[in-house]
């Protein structure tokens, strides 16, 4: 259909770096470039504009910052009916001199909101004590952080945190953690409660996930980690569920942060942990989304806990109590990766639910299992 082609590249003592593509597509013209480095999409998940017409050659020149150690770097073109050609591929070291990198975190947590018959009791308390915690870690240089909590966690207020995240450079590592209600509006898309949301429509002040994630999309650095601790913060497969009449029951002291409209799977659902799993097979491990990796509190279809051992949300007590007593730290190498973070939660929030409540990764980035802290 169409070919693209890549200059083999050496290890480097320099971190800036450049090569040369040439591509073609004979039956309908290309469209997009898209180039990977350790699966985070250089120009964001959109790509960037490589318009030619039918068997056109275009050739370009790709500039580029390595990342420290090992660079995986992959080249895709896209024609102009969205088909993609088979990734080019090579591996590039960039010899750094040793740093710490600095920390770019923003932390939001919502417990009151304007419509206050859905305020919940530790979101905002989460927000504080996760900027606490990780404001401690010696892994880093510089800790730079965001907390906004109730009032001031508006969609505005949060989109405006992009020039914030902007300045991470390639190296350093920027963590969101918000915590709060999660609600599906009536088409089950998901938004994030700010406080001014309008329950009855969640789209008037609502953080839909999209948003959440243009935050990290296509800024420099590539270590990015997202921790979603409401409901439904899973992925869903809109075609595999269903409007649920299911009436909640928790114990004594447990709420949930979720509102509005309930979901479950469809019966004989091939639901969406199959769907994955068949792209897998099918498309390989070339990620499409912006190369974090997100890990959310509960599925699309599940109920995010508050308030049942500590005064803290269950996901947000695994994370805090995970490095505390160090059991997150898996290999016993006094650093706390993302999978090893990922591993231990969901371990923990499965067990201490009884299985009622079992942490997702909406995105996951195999290839790049950087320090958290």
């Amino acid at each position: 259909m169409r070919r693209a082609r890549v200059s083999l590249p050496l290890a480097v003592e320099n971190r800036a770096f450049s090569f040369d593509i040439t591509a073609t597509d004979a039956s309908a013209g290309l469209s997009k470039l898209l180039v990977y480095v350790n699966d985070v999409p250089l120009y964001g998940s959109a790509g960037k504009d490589f318009t030619t017409g039918a068997g056109e050659t275009k050739s370009t020149n790709v500039s580029l910052d390595l990342s420290a150690g090992i660079n995986t770097i992959k080249v895709v073109t896209m024609n102009k009916n969205g088909l993609e050609s088979l990734p080019q591929s090579f591996e590039i070291k960039y010899n750094n001199a040793y740093f710490k990198p600095s920390l770019y975190l923003v932390s939001i947590g919502v417990s009151e909101y304007q419509q206050s018959n859905y305020n919940l009791k530790f979101a905002a308390k989460d927000a504080n004590d996760v900027a606490t915690l990780l404001g401690q870690s010696g892994a880093y240089e510089n800790i730079h952080s965001k907390v906004f909590t109730n009032q001031q966690a508006t969609k505005s207020n949060i989109l405006g945190l992009r020039s914030f995240l902007d300045q991470a450079g390639v190296d350093d590592v920027v963590v969101i953690f918000i915590a709060g209600h999660g609600v599906l509006d009536n088409s089950y898309n998901y938004y994030f409660a700010t406080h001014n949301m309008d329950f009855n429509n969640p789209a008037d002040g609502g953080l839909p996930y999209d948003a959440i994630e243009q935050l990290v999309d296509g800024i420099a650095c590539r270590n990015k980690a997202l921790f979603l601790d409401t409901c439904h913060s899973g992925e869903l497969d809109v075609d595999d569920v269903e409007e649920s009449n299911q009436k909640i029951q928790a114990p004594g002291g447990v709420s949930f942060r979720s509102t509005g409209k309930l979901v479950k799977l469809k019966e004989n659902s091939f639901g969406l942990e199959n769907t994955l799993e068949l792209s897998k097979t099918l498309f390989g491990d070339l990620k499409k989304g912006t190369g974090a990796t997100v890990i959310s509190a509960a599925g699309g279809t599940e109920f995010a806990r508050e308030g049942e051992r500590s005064q803290n949300g269950l996901f947000t007590y695994c994370l805090l109590q995970g490095i505390e007593t160090r059991m997150i730290d898996i290999d016993r190498n006094r650093s706390y990766s993302v999978s090893e973070i990922q591993r231990y939660i969901t371990e923990q929030v499965i067990e201490l639910s009884n299985g009622e409540q079992v942490p997702t990764s909406r995105e996951e980035n195999l290839a790049n299992d950087f320090r958290v802290y």
